[in-house]
């Protein structure tokens, strides 16, 4: 992804997969909706603390799920 040429993570080389599914998901579906993704947006989303709260610990529970996609999309539409 041209926004993220170093890829999907925070700090670490490797990249989470809640935070990985949050960006990729999130994205699809601002795309879909025909939202034209502002890359700036993107790399804000990886040290935002309302997302880093929907990919913690304790993340896994549907709720959380649901919740990272739609404020990832939400926040890129």
């Amino acid at each position: 992804m041209a926004a993220l040429p170093d890829g999907i993570s925070r700090s670490r080389k490797a990249t989470p997969i809640n935070l990985f599914e949050a960006i990729s998901v999130g994205s699809a579906l601002a795309l879909r909706s025909g939202s034209n993704i502002d890359h700036d947006r993107v790399r804000a989303l990886l040290s935002d603390e309302e997302l880093k709260r929907f990919t913690g610990a304790g993340s896994n529970a549907k709720k959380m799920v649901i919740g990272r996609i739609e404020y990832t999309r939400d926040k890129l539409l």
